[in-house]
């Protein structure tokens, strides 16, 4: 590992151990280097990876939520497609693969390495994302509620204007 890998390795971790969350294992595989944390969420551990890609400098965040049941999968495809529109950080992916459901957020490192204020409030964005929307993804997988209704619900409780795939000219949303 070069100096600035390292420096990169040391930022994660202090940003990490700042808010409590331990480091589990840091590992490379080729150009990637891994840091492994977890946190607890309703009682449940979600892994944390953050993942440097040291050929192309830059850095994403996943918080790793599991399988997602295949008779589900279309359903919280549909439902993660809206959910991202809401977000603005962080997004939502299924792995194609595997199923894994995983929040992810990313960012660039520039030559100096990795900025701790900007990959903290990266970190912090990210977390708050899960602890913002988890809980709908968790009543979409055990409700009867379309996508649509579930969002439409928390924007409501919320009392936020949806902005996804709104026109200029409309004062409402165009998707819901």
């Amino acid at each position: 590992m070069n100096k600035v890998e390292q420096q990169c390795i040391q930022t994660v971790k202090s940003c990490l151990s700042r808010l409590g969350l331990p480091v589990k294992a840091v590992s490379q595989r080729d150009c990637f280097i891994y840091v492994d944390s977890e946190f607890s969420y309703a009682d449940e551990p979600l892994r944390v990876r953050i993942l440097l890609d040291t050929d192309y400098q830059t850095l994403s965040i996943g918080i790793v939520y599991g399988k997602v049941p295949s008779e589900k999968i279309p359903l919280i495809h549909e439902f993660i497609s809206r959910l991202n529109r809401l977000i603005i950080v962080s997004k939502y992916i299924m792995e194609p693969h595997t199923g894994v459901l995983v929040l992810q957020s990313g960012m660039c490192i520039t030559d100096n390495g990795l900025g701790e204020k900007e990959f903290m409030a990266l970190l912090k964005r990210t977390l708050a994302d899960n602890y913002e929307f988890a809980r709908l993804i968790g009543e979409q997988l055990s409700s009867t509620s379309t996508p649509a209704e579930i969002i439409d619900k928390y924007i409501s409780e919320n009392n936020q204007s949806c902005k996804c795939l709104m026109n200029l000219e409309e004062k409402t949303c165009t998707l819901h």
